[in-house]
């Protein structure tokens, strides 16, 4: 056969295919052992089949297009290299016993053991974290005698998420799982500021069912402008620009745990780190002391956003001026704010390893001296 310049072409083409095989393989080989007992049928040109078949070469064409006349060809190599992979794995090595047998099972134990560790923790919270639900579950049940400015039931919609958001966060940090109930905590932030808005105008409403996509028609940095413009904060003034910042930053810093930043995803290995030498790669709450403080973190931005969006159903209800007694809920409005901010004062000054000074929109949007 002559060394020509298509038939070394194909070569490299055939040495990335066994490339790939190989990763295929031991991706299988780690993640599916028990997928080397099933037979593989190519000629059905599955998923894995025209994944192989039909990737992108370096220079953007599909190889099919490149060798279409070669397709079983490639086939036939695929099917050789993965009976190959199986004759050379040891079959023993199946039955033998691993540390992944059970380990889901065992979950529910170490997570039962990482509630009674953190819910001491964080027991400081928990008061709050009651107060705020139950004065949400009153709210929007009380009337004033028609003294309504708005209609609520948009606003309500929202309100419901966030609720369930609250109840979210609790559960996850009680459980350990920190940078989960970061995730549901930016959630119930957007539906916080979401509801704050729809209850300051009804030409808010009418942007929000004007939206031919259904969505929140307004951007999170638009709404936290929103919300602190509606608290009497003069548009381009010190004051607001500060407390926009401010509120944003808070929503960003959730964003830095949400999607996965380095600082996040290095914080998590704490979880399961072993004496210092290194970290399991496996689910497992995080119970150290130095999370706590990233605990505490997510636990009074949740309560704040909850409690804001509260307070402004309460005002659009009519009560603007003292907020309702029935069924306690100025009561229990008033302990959830005042024992919140109590909870989160001793990690006031306390390491935080995730950051968001180094964001573009800290630099670009520094606070105001």
């Amino acid at each position: 056969m002559t060394h020509s310049r298509g038939s070394r072409t194909w070569s490299r083409v055939r040495r990335s295919l066994f490339t790939r095989i190989r990763v295929v393989r031991v991706q299988r080989i780690r993640h599916h052992r028990q997928a080397y007992r099933w037979l593989h049928d190519f000629s059905s040109r599955n998923s894995l089949s025209r994944r192989l078949l039909f990737y992108e070469d370096h220079r953007g064409r599909g190889v099919a297009d490149r060798f279409g006349t070669e397709s079983e060809r490639i086939h036939r190599i695929r099917v050789r290299g993965l009976r190959e992979s199986v004759n050379d794995f040891d079959k023993e090595d199946l039955q033998k016993p691993s540390a992944a047998d059970g380990a889901w099972l065992r979950l529910n134990q170490l997570e039962e053991a990482a509630k009674t560790t953190v819910t001491k923790q964080l027991h400081a919270f928990e008061s709050p974290f009651r107060d705020a639900y139950e004065a949400g579950v009153i709210i929007p049940v009380l009337r004033n005698k028609g003294r309504a400015t708005i209609d609520v039931r948009p606003a309500a919609l929202f309100f419901k998420r966030a609720l369930n958001d609250l109840r979210g966060v609790w559960l996850l940090l009680r459980t350990g799982y920190t940078s989960q109930a970061a995730s549901v905590a930016a959630s119930l932030f957007e539906s916080a500021l979401a509801t704050t808005c729809l209850l300051q105008s009804n030409d808010n409403i009418a942007d929000f069912h004007a939206d031919p996509h259904g969505e929140i028609p307004w951007s999170i940095s638009k709404m936290a402008k929103m919300v602190v413009q509606g608290e009497g904060k003069k548009p381009q003034s010190k004051e607001f620009e500060n407390s926009w910042r401010a509120l944003y930053a808070h929503y960003l810093w959730l964003c830095q745990v949400k999607h996965s930043s380095r600082h996040s995803v290095i914080h998590d290995t704490t979880a399961s780190t072993l004496a210092r030498k290194g970290y399991v790669v496996m689910a497992l709450p995080n119970v150290r002391e130095e999370d706590v403080p990233v605990k505490a973190m997510v636990a009074i931005i949740s309560l704040q956003r909850m409690l804001e969006c509260t307070e402004a159903f309460a005002h659009a209800l009519g009560f603007r001026e003292k907020l309702p007694s029935d069924f306690r809920f100025a009561e229990r409005f008033q302990a959830a704010r005042d024992l919140s901010w109590r909870a989160f004062e001793p990690h006031l000054k306390a390491l935080q390893p995730i950051s968001i000074g180094k964001s573009r929109f800290a630099k670009k949007n520094p606070p105001i001296e």
